[in-house]
């Protein structure tokens, strides 16, 4: 299922950012640190407060690392019509099954012609082109709130809030991957009330996931992981904000999603309450947690095609070096391999 699921995830990252006009007359939300003004008012009654960040840039010295606060800056009301998603990267046998795939599910059929070398394609290339929205700069999120859950929030209007954490075989997504408008105008019939949505971007491939003796002596495993826990206390902080109820949240996932889902219910050994009340993962990704020598062997193949030595130097490298270097490193992924996902680190993993 994590294939099927991560197949999806390739016909999503062609599409581009719509471009949206925001109104000055949409409501504004005082987070502390920042103001955040509602994005669009769609026809569902839901206000889309979209692009909030949740965590400093991870970029430099944070590079690498478990993820820090946003800064503070008060200074103008952000309206998040730029859109951030993390680095990419896709497998060059995903690719090639996207071929076969859509035929497959749609009448069964496998093209006659198909035919891929099960051994590593260590001669893949990746386009140039890549979307305008990739950037370090990525951990965002986004709320939709009901029109009238978020006008009675100071009245005591609290609704349930489902969080979706998306796939994409630990090496892609992005959080508009998965369109909530279906079930967000379900929640709201028969007079309901309607529930609150949140998604967020994560750190994937090397970005996210990077590990190994050597590159933990300075670096964080799971760094993925540990956005997703930021964004998950994000919630529990500053939901209220928007009339969401910090005691009815909901997370599910899909896939990589669902995987990570499962990590999150049971992290740090259990000594820790998740931050949520209900979990759906579906169909978890959970790929078998790689030999110490492997993620060594990872580690020095990603310095290798940054054309570095040292994690020290990957912190002084330019975005567009590393992200071409992570996209060329999960191009190369041999046949059903991603390359990189969750690993047991002794902490957030145990």
């Amino acid at each position: 299922m994590l294939f099927f699921a991560a197949l999806a995830s390739t016909f999503m990252l062609s599409a581009s950012a719509a471009t949206v006009n925001v109104s000055q007359d949409l409501p504004v939300v005082d987070l502390g640190y920042q103001l955040h003004r509602a994005i669009s008012l769609n026809a569902i009654g839901y206000y889309n407060f979209s692009n909030i960040r949740y965590a400093a840039p991870p970029v430099g010295e944070l590079r690498f690392r478990a993820p820090s606060p946003p800064v503070t800056n008060r200074s103008i009301i952000q309206n998040g019509n730029q859109g951030h998603i993390c680095p990419q990267g896709l497998p060059a046998w995903q690719i090639k099954a996207a071929e076969w795939a859509l035929p497959y599910i749609v009448d069964g059929k496998v093209p006659s012609n198909y035919s891929y070398s099960l051994t590593s394609p260590s001669n893949a290339t990746i386009s140039d082109v890549r979307d305008s929205r990739e950037t370090e700069d990525c951990l965002f999120l986004d709320v939709m709130v009901p029109k009238k859950v978020f006008e009675g929030r100071n009245k005591g209007m609290r609704a349930p809030v489902l969080v979706c954490i998306y796939g994409g075989g630990y090496t892609n997504g992005e959080k508009g991957s998965v369109d909530p408008t279906g079930i967000l105008a379900r929640s709201q019939t028969h007079s309901a009330t309607g529930v609150i949505y949140v998604a967020m971007n994560y750190r994937t491939g090397a970005f996210g996931f990077l590990s190994g003796p050597t590159f933990q002596e300075d670096g964080t495993a799971n760094a993925g992981l540990y956005d997703q826990r930021m964004a998950l206390e994000w919630i529990q902080t500053y939901i209220h904000l928007f009339g969401g109820d910090r005691n009815r949240v909901t997370v599910f996932g899909g896939s990589a999603g669902a995987g990570s889902l499962i990590h999150q219910v049971v992290a740090f050994g259990g000594s820790q309450r998740a931050p949520f009340q209900q979990a759906v993962p579906q169909s978890p990704g959970w790929p078998n947690s790689p030999t110490l020598f492997a993620q060594e062997e990872t580690f020095n193949d990603f310095l290798a095609q940054a054309g570095v030595s040292s994690l020290a130097e990957l912190r002084q490298m330019p975005s567009s070096n590393l992200i071409h270097a992570n996209a060329l490193q999960i191009a190369r992924a041999p046949y059903s391999s991603f390359i990189y996902g969750p690993v047991i680190d002794g902490k957030f993993v145990t």
